[in-house]
């Protein structure tokens, strides 16, 4: 085993996690790992026990992740939602980062809704001056009716709140949305109403993550009982074509990534600027798959709209 590869089993306690497309470029250091709200229906998170790391666990992992940073300026910090932590223990966790890794001058997290409008506009520009310059939130869904019934545990409004005050505290906000979370019987709402939430706030980004039923969450319970009805990967690109249809987003363009397209495809475009092409390359998929995949044979191209 390499000294580098030593040092990436003494890094992480937790291998598994989403890193977002826009931090491809990203080292990663884990100060939490788990949920602090683990309510949502459709999460394979949410049997994981939230877990924080102690100042002096931080500390080591930022020595050993210097040693392998490869020239990257950016750390995007683990966990499902840092953001909920203490600020003083976050600003602590900044100065320890710009002490052992001083060359990163960019940080980034994830975080819920409720977490953004807890810190406030003074927290928020306070943690931007520290460091702070991306925030990834899991919107879901722009339905108020979807969200419930996964148990979001936060609201549409509550959640246009938090784009907002990121946006008014210089934070690049990027989106996660999943298609097929209202199943058969709410799609059209959840195109629908995603689409007006998408036309309010002006991300840096926004990434589309099909839905997978993960066994031993709500949700699995949840279609087995006929209460939910998965959609096939046929009728979700329709739902995402719905949706896309449906913006009238104005301002400065924003990332679209779509990396679960038909099991196979990954689509990736400009919006608003690139709302045209990206209809067209959904256009031309529902054209060439009259049926569903029966299956995933490969990890296909990338199909860039």
């Amino acid at each position: 085993m390499s000294d580098s590869q030593t040092i990436y089993t003494q890094l992480y306690d937790n291998t598994e996690f989403y890193r977002p497309p826009r931090e491809e470029h990203s080292a990663f250091l884990e100060i939490a790992y788990g949920c602090s709200w683990a309510g949502c229906a459709f999460c394979d998170f949410i049997k994981d026990e939230f877990k924080v790391y102690s100042l002096k666990d931080v500390a080591r992992k930022a020595q050993l992740l210097s040693q392998v940073m490869e020239g990257r300026t950016r750390i995007h910090f683990l966990g499902c939602n840092p953001l909920a932590l203490p600020q003083d223990y976050l600003l602590d966790v900044f100065m320890l980062t710009r002490r052992y890794i001083p060359q990163a001058t960019e940080y980034s997290m994830y975080a819920r809704a409720e977490d953004v409008l807890e810190k406030g506009d003074a927290g928020l520009a306070a943690l931007r001056r520290a460091g702070l310059t991306d925030v990834h939130m899991g919107i879901e869904s722009g339905s108020d009716e979807v969200l419930a019934m996964h148990n979001k545990g936060e609201t549409v409004s509550q959640m246009l709140d938090a784009c907002h005050a990121l946006e008014r505290a210089g934070l690049a906000c990027h989106i996660s949305l999943i298609p097929g979370l209202g199943g058969r019987r709410l799609s059209a709402i959840h195109a629908q109403k995603t689409a007006e939430f998408l036309s309010q706030i002006h991300p840096a980004s926004v990434w589309c993550i099909g839905l997978k039923i993960w066994e031993g969450t709500p949700l699995a319970d949840m279609c087995r009982s006929g209460a939910f009805e998965p959609m096939d990967y046929r009728e979700m690109l329709a739902e995402l074509r719905g949706m896309l249809a449906q913006t009238e987003m104005e301002g400065p363009d924003c990332t679209f990534t779509d990396s679960s397209v038909l099991g196979l495809y990954t689509i990736e475009g400009k919006l608003p600027s690139g709302k045209a092409d990206l209809l067209h390359v959904c256009d031309h998929l529902l054209a060439a798959f009259p049926e569903a995949p029966k299956e995933v044979l490969y990890d296909g191209p990338s199909v860039i709209g």
